[in-house]
């Protein structure tokens, strides 16, 4: 007889004790409150219920049924044939006729859904949203799997406009509960309100400032979940195709009727469209969210700021705090650094070597004093004074030399990371930025430690979940191909609720956009996207992990500068 090894019991939701939140990684954090109903598990017996859908190859099924059905009225043979032209998209219409009485039953391969539309047409256009593709792909798609064409451009568009309508009231409501999930952090104020900071960053179809089409994002530094966004777009298709006959009476009569469905919703250059966005979400705050956003944590390299002050969108006695993103801060050193080495490129210093020779100011050296520069900041945050000794401790720490040892700012200690101040009489100075160059990039680090901008940095904090996000967006709606507003719109939903809730979220989308029930099999990925998710993040936020992948950084760096040195210019303006 044989036996099964026993099973080790490894505890269940109800024995096993919850991780901590603060142990959590951000994306575990999101999702651990996320459900997914994915109806009775299916063991694969012919009993189990059937649903979704299938590739099926027409030759096999008419073979099938032919040699397994008969009439019900006559027992004859029934063949099985398609009605080609009442196909509808992705759908057709098979046909079963009896050879002998020539009945006839017919029925569509998809259920219909929302004013006629069918099922598999709105899921197919969903699923190429979310793969970053349109309508040519999918056509593409369809005649290498020898299927028929899968739709027109008009109703590819209708499905995106129900879709974008479905995906807009549930990336709504999921931001609501982002603002209503951290109420409770916050006092509330006398109106009822609460106040909280948000970071907020803008991002382009195209670069350059020269795009069409732009998304402003504001998320909750709590929690780190979008809570606005907004989309701009100085583009519409059908005033481009008409503009020509502009000042006609018959342009005046189709202006009329067309104004309220026009995609341009912005005008003015494509660089002003972050401020705008950042001013209509920051005044509808209060009427849709019940909050007001008194800091605004930015990247610094726009006048957003000063746009949204001078809106005043809670009144003229209520400004709004700027504060700064530490890895912006940080890159400004290195700006200055370069600055510098480009202002004495060719020169001769004081001690007749330039700024530029082996051993001097490279970039491996730059890099290295932005790490340091904005690690002191994090590792010092609400501590103004130990922030700004952090920082020059790093300076002076570097420029420190075996005659003239510089480590008063560095900390003491056990656990200390100067290796001088642990054992002075073994320590020997090395990769020592020299005294000419330490004394150039001085200023540099006097204008950023400065208390009217440190301040601005205590919380700690980055815009890196707003660039995660526009990350996020750009993958469903790709730069390589232009889209109108109704798409992006679309996009940006789909990436709300991806971003905020995890995968299930959009596959909701198809529920609330009247396609019934979500589907066994979309729920189960969605699971197991979501916990690939989680997994990838909570590996990504391991130590040894993070150090890896800064090491290897470096050395493509480097290894990237040699082989430039090596090889010599390749491109340059009339030089070959």
């Amino acid at each position: 007889m044989a036996f099964r090894r026993k099973r080790k019991f490894h505890g269940n939701q109800h024995t096993t004790p919850k991780k901590p939140a603060m142990e959590m990684s951000r994306s575990e954090a999101k999702l651990r409150d996320v459900s997914y109903d994915v109806g009775p598990s299916s063991s694969g017996s012919a009993s189990s219920k059937l649903e979704g859908y299938r590739f099926i190859d027409m030759d096999v099924l008419a073979a099938f049924l032919g040699a397994s059905l008969v009439c019900a009225r006559c027992h004859g043979q029934v063949s099985l044939s398609e009605a080609e032209d009442e196909r509808m998209g992705l759908a057709s219409k098979l046909v079963l006729t009896c050879q002998r009485c020539q009945h006839e039953e017919n029925t569509f391969t998809s259920k219909k859904i929302q004013r006629g539309a069918l099922d598999v047409n709105r899921r197919v256009v969903l699923a190429m949203r979310m793969i970053g593709c349109g309508l040519e792909p999918l056509q593409r798609f369809c005649g290498y799997m020898n299927m028929p064409g899968s739709m027109g451009e008009h109703p590819f568009q209708n499905h995106v406009t129900a879709l974008r309508n479905a995906a807009k009231e549930e990336a709504v409501e999921s931001m609501k509960k982002a603002v209503d999930d951290i109420r409770h952090f916050h006092e509330e104020n006398v109106d009822g309100t609460i106040s909280i900071g948000v970071s907020g960053d803008g991002t382009w179809r195209k670069r350059g400032y020269s795009s069409f089409h732009g998304v402003g994002t504001v998320i909750s530094i709590v929690s780190g979940k979008l809570v606005d966004l907004s989309v701009k777009s100085s583009y519409c298709r059908a005033c481009a195709v008409c503009k020509k006959k502009e000042g006609t009476e018959e342009y005046k009569e189709w202006l009329t009727k067309h104004s309220p469905d026009c995609h341009k919703n912005y005008s003015g250059s494509s660089g002003g469209m972050e401020v705008s966005s950042m001013i209509d979400i920051f005044q509808r705050s209060v009427a849709t969210r019940n909050a007001k956003y008194t800091e605004y944590l930015g990247d610094g390299d726009s006048k957003t700021i000063k746009g949204i002050n001078d809106a005043a969108p809670y009144g003229p006695d209520l400004l709004v705090e700027k504060l700064e993103c530490i890895n912006h801060v940080s890159k400004r050193l290195y700006h200055r650094l370069e600055k510098v080495k480009a202002d004495n490129k060719g020169k001769k210093l004081s001690d007749g070597k330039g700024i530029d020779e082996k051993g001097r100011l490279s970039l491996k050296v730059m890099k290295e004093l932005q790490m340091y520069f904005g690690k002191a900041i994090k590792d010092n945050q609400a501590d103004l004074e130990a922030m700004k000794k952090a920082i020059w401790a790093t300076y002076y720490h570097r420029s420190s030399t075996d005659e003239k040892p510089q480590h008063h700012f560095c900390p003491d200690g056990e656990d200390t990371w100067c290796k001088y101040n642990k054992d002075a009489s073994t320590y020997t100075h090395h990769d020592v930025i020299p005294h000419p160059i330490s004394d150039l990039i001085k200023p540099a680090y006097e204008e950023l430690t400065k208390d009217e901008l440190l301040k601005k940095c205590l919380h700690g904090g980055t815009s890196n979940a707003n660039e995660g996000f526009n990350n996020l967006l750009w993958r469903i709606a790709p730069k390589s191909e232009f889209s109108g507003l109704p798409t992006l719109e679309l996009s940006s939903y789909l990436a709300v609720l991806k971003f905020n809730d995890g995968e299930s979220s959009v596959a909701r989308v198809l529920a609330r956009g009247g396609g019934g029930e979500i589907g066994k099999f979309s729920m189960v990925t969605a699971r197991k996207k979501d916990e690939r998710r989680v997994k990838a993040s909570k590996y990504k936020e391991r130590e040894e992990v993070k150090r890896k992948r800064l090491q290897l950084r470096k050395d493509r760096s480097s290894k990237m500068k040699k082989q430039v040195t090596k090889e010599g210019p390749e491109y340059g303006a009339g030089m070959f």
